[in-house]
Parts: C-alpha cells; structure tokens; sequence
C-alpha cells in the first residue's frame, strides 16, 4: 500500500496503475493451482500486497485533476464500485457454478474467468488510464496549463516527483493521520462481517451455495447507493502527503478485514452476540471520532484564519505541506 502510493507519486500514475493489475491478474491466474491451506494463504497474502496499492493511485489522479469541491464526487464514483461490484459479480458467479467440468471445480473457473478479465482490463489502462495534467494525451499545451493553474485553489502543490522524507514524518505525527487510519480500522471492522461472512450466513439459514451468491445484490445495490448519497451530503496536503494519506486510510482497511474476521471466533458461535456487540461498540467510536477529527481540523481552519487572514493562492501549486502552506485549509 505505501509502496504502491510512492510509486504512482515516483512513476507515472497510468504505468503504476497497469502494472498493478496486470501483477494482480496474473496472481489470481495462479490460484486454481493452490492446492493447499499454505498456498492458498501465499497467494492471498501477494493478491492483498498487489490490490492495496491501487486505490492510493485512484486518490493520487484526482487529487491531480480536480478541486477539493470536486473531488468527493469522483472518489464515490470509483469507490462505489468495490460494493458496486456486488451487482454484477454474483450474477456472473452464479452462471459459472454452473458449468460442469471433469478437470476443474466451479471454483477455479471463477478465478481463471476474473483472472483473464482483469489481464485484458490491464493492457487497456496503459491507452484508457488518465495519466498527469502534464502528460495526458488530447490537450494542447495551453489546455494543460490551464487544467493545473485551475487546481492552484486546493493548495495543495501539483505533480512533484521529489520524496521529501521530511514530509511523510511531518504526515506520520499528525493527529488527522492517525484519526483517519483508525476510522479506516474500526469501520472496516464492521464492514468485514458482511464481506466475509455473508455466504457462510445465507448458507446458515439454508440457502444453498448457487443463492447465496445471489443474495449478495442487495448488499452490493446499498454499498452502491450509500456511496453517492455519502458524496452529497458531504458536499488535502503535498503530493508526498497524499501518498502517506492514503496508505494510511488502506493500513485501516486491511486491519478492519483482519480483526473483523477475528472478531467472529468460533468460541462465540452459534449466535455470536459478543461479536455482533464488538462490531456495535466499533460503529458507535468511529462516529463519535469522526466529530473530534472534524472539530479539530475545523479549529485548525479557523486559527489560520485568525493569524494568517484569509487563504491565498501564490503557493497554491507549490509542493508545500500544510505546515509549511499555512493558505492551506483543510475541506470539511
């Protein structure tokens, strides 16, 4: 994840985003071939390593691209999909469970299918993929000056191929880093319980291995719709802090999935009502963190205000932090 946000701000976004999913096809091509309890957990663990640096390359190239008001929309857009998933997948799960085959289980199939899908997809990205303001194809040079020049209102500095250590240090005390990775932790905690347990759930209450799959749209159809109603109602930081920013909302994110799959130990089973409590209790402290997170960075907001007057534009472009840019103001 932190490597992989590095390399997109090191390398071009549109190469680091290819490479990542063509690796990562390429691994999920490999996992018929497991065919044991050790394999199977290698070939998780490098498809984790390999997935987890996308989503930073996604946040990367619309911090570049769009303004802080803008910004929200398009992150639904992209992020909606890991639910909006959910809509087609199980569908297509569904038709290859059926296909009967002497040499390989339903599956296989499923994963050699995604696999080569995901393979092709990855080729596309190199000609479909947004690469910089300064690098995309179909603008002219004036275009492209104008595209940067009118982000220079999020201060927060344009494409900067320089790793400044410093930055990702002044990143990694900050309050806000830490406030977000642990939202991050805490709600994918939650989330972790439908993910991973929902099959084994439907299964539970007798739902054989074909609907269970197919079960899973509802879920998919409200993590689509919550995405985009989240984006209106909700209507920041160097290059280098993007990439720290992001890899810390995504530490979360694999953490939430580890711990939720821990918090359902079998020593509570079959109801499992200290694990529903814990993923309860998880809930309610993300939503009581996400005001103080708020409170704070809104304070911060209005101290600069009142030493500093109101936010300029002059730096807007340069790869300043928000310590050093005190124009910076952060989007609530």
């Amino acid at each position: 994840m932190y490597p992989g946000s590095l390399l997109a701000q090191r390398f071009h976004p549109k190469r680091t985003c290819s490479i990542l999913a063509i690796v990562w096809s390429i691994i999920m091509l490999t996992t018929p071939a497991c065919t044991s309890y050790a394999g199977i957990i290698a070939n998780r663990f490098f498809l984790g390593v390999v997935e987890a640096g996308v989503n930073p390359v996604f946040m990367l190239v619309v911090g570049t691209w769009y303004t802080h008001s803008e910004q929200v929309l398009r992150s639904s857009i992209w992020y909606s999909f890991s639910g909006g998933s959910l809509l087609i997948s199980p569908v297509i799960n569904f038709g290859l469970a059926h296909i009967h085959s002497s040499r390989l289980n339903p599956w296989q199939i499923m994963y050699l299918f995604a696999g080569g899908i995901s393979f092709l997809w990855g080729i596309a990205l190199l000609w479909v993929f947004p690469d910089t303001p300064q690098r995309a194809k179909g603008f002219t040079e004036s275009e492209r000056e104008l595209i940067v020049e009118r982000t220079r209102v999020n201060n927060a500095g344009t494409e900067n191929k320089e790793i400044k250590f410093y930055q990702i240090r002044e990143a990694l005390f900050e309050f806000q880093f830490w406030g977000i990775l642990v939202l991050s932790l805490l709600s994918c905690t939650g989330s972790a319980v439908v993910t991973q347990f929902a099959s084994i759930v439907f299964n539970g209450l007798g739902f054989d291995a074909y609907t269970s799959l197919l079960l899973n749209l509802p879920t998919g159809a409200m993590a689509f719709i919550c995405s985009f109603l989240a984006a209106h109602f909700s209507r920041n930081s160097t290059t280098v802090e993007k990439a720290v920013y992001a890899s810390g909302t995504f530490i979360g994110y694999s953490l939430g999935n580890i711990t939720g799959s821990l918090v359902f130990d079998q020593k509570f089973a079959p109801k499992f009502g200290q694990s529903f409590t814990g993923v309860l209790i998880c809930f309610v402290i993300c939503f009581f963190l996400a005001q103080v997170v708020r409170f704070v960075l809104d304070r911060e907001n209005k101290e600069r205000t009142r030493v500093h007057g109101p936010p300029t534009f002059e730096k807007g472009l340069d790869d300043l932090s928000d310590r050093e840019n005190m124009s910076f103001r952060y989007a609530l």
